[in-house]
């Protein structure tokens, strides 16, 4: 089973069609059309469409959310596909960030976790991810020590 939110969003203001791809992005939305999303049906994902929907209606746009089970010419396993194709992207660029930049592990577990909580169907990449944080974590801890056995000659001759 399926969410769909079909949306109508006014010209005005211009910056609404913006914040709504954000938060659909957020979500873990798979865009089948320009105004057409889906999630996997859940609890979350239907109190997630419908908080949008009544920002989008709030605004001045209209919008449905329906709960279907076939999308025309998608079969499911096509559409687990898709929703894994854009996490896997999600983790490469997590882990690319990661290794090439000066990015600090609080930064790097909080982007994850934001990926991980919707990566609905287990996508490639995660393990990679989790396998750098536990390198970097073991390198936190090893300067902590290193730092604490420095501490106790500070001041001595």
């Amino acid at each position: 089973m399926w969410l769909l939110l079909l949306h109508q969003v006014p010209p005005n203001p211009p910056y609404l069609r913006a914040k709504i791809l954000r938060r659909l992005r957020q979500i873990g939305a798979f865009a089948l059309k320009n105004s057409a999303y889906l999630l996997p049906d859940s609890e979350e994902a239907a109190e997630d469409f419908q908080w949008l929907l009544k920002e989008i209606q709030t605004d001045g746009g209209d919008g449905w959310v329906l709960r279907t089970e076939l999308v025309a010419g998608l079969t499911d396993d096509s559409i687990k596909g898709s929703f894994r194709e854009m996490r896997t992207a999600d983790y490469r660029q997590l882990l690319a960030d990661a290794q090439s930049a000066n990015v600090g592990l609080r930064k790097i577990r909080k982007r994850f976790d934001e990926i991980a909580r919707i990566d609905f169907f287990d996508a490639p990449g995660k393990q990679e991810v989790v396998n750098l944080m536990k390198q970097m974590e073991g390198g936190v801890h090893r300067t902590e020590a290193g730092s604490a056995a420095a501490a106790e000659f500070k001041g001595r001759r």
